[in-house]
């Protein structure tokens, strides 16, 4: 929570509510207590910083990451990864909405879109085998350059089909209806959604040094790929790519002959 808050102010809004709250402090304590939270936290961040530089504390940031090369694959109905690289197709939706307005993530409206993204999402892992659902590979909220609040989303999907489908089944409809009362008489939040197709052969995937993201996010169920540890059976398509056949892109696009120029 602290974190979407933070992406919902500018710098310089940021660090106006810093010098707000050291004022307050310089009120009611004397100058040198009031000093004393700002530079014990700000030493402790640049103490901690040098000690996870330096290797004497283990570094937090790289919980999960997976050292060395991986590549992602979409694992067979019956949870085996292919021996050919990228043998079937996938679609990649991204959906988003931006708010206009001074209020951010507070904006009413920008917060109703938000809820809806998320019964739209959860009705769909609640059924994805019928929708073709992969899964989602990337959740972000950030500010872009006009100041504007950018949410999206980033799925994956077996076919077109499936997701056109999803896109006239109740749960979607609800939501779309929704819209088009409001955007009759608003105009300070706005949705937007890609979509691209890969067909199989078409497509590939590399990793190293990473924490799972993207399509190596996306867990399936008795999957012989990398295990989620606590996930019942659950794994991902993510394999090491020390295999010849993942080692270069055309490998990985499945292949035989490299890509020419």
């Amino acid at each position: 929570m602290a974190s979407r808050l933070a992406k919902n102010f500018t710098l310089p809004t940021l660090l106006l509510f810093g010098a707000c709250l050291q004022s307050l402090l310089t009120l009611v304590l004397p100058f040198r207590y009031a000093l004393l939270p700002a530079f014990t936290l700000l030493a402790g961040q640049v103490i901690n910083t040098v000690l996870i530089s330096k290797g004497y504390i283990k570094n937090p940031y790289m919980k999960d990451t997976r050292l060395g090369k991986h590549t992602a694959q979409i694992p067979n109905a019956d949870g085996t990864v292919s021996q050919k690289a990228s043998d079937k197709g996938v679609v990649v939706f991204m959906l988003g909405a931006v708010s206009h307005g001074p209020q951010g993530i507070f904006d009413p409206n920008f917060r109703k879109v938000g809820d809806f993204f998320q019964t739209m999402f959860a009705g769909i892992e609640a059924d994805a085998a019928k929708w073709g659902y992969l899964g989602t590979g990337y959740n972000t909220l950030d500010l872009d350059g006009s100041n504007s609040l950018t949410a999206f989303t980033l799925s994956y999907w077996q076919s077109i089909e499936h997701l056109h489908a999803f896109a006239h089944s109740p749960a979607h409809r609800e939501g779309w209806a929704w819209w088009d009362e409001y955007r009759k008489q608003h105009n300070e939040v706005g949705i937007y959604h890609e979509t691209y197709f890969s067909p199989a052969g078409q497509w590939e995937t590399i990793y190293e040094n990473c924490m799972p993201l993207g399509l190596g996010r996306i867990s399936h169920p008795g999957s012989s790929g990398e295990k989620s540890s606590g996930s019942g059976g659950m794994g991902s398509g993510l394999v090491e790519a020390r295999d010849v056949k993942y080692r270069g892109m055309a490998s990985r696009m499945g292949r035989n002959s490299p890509i020419s120029g």
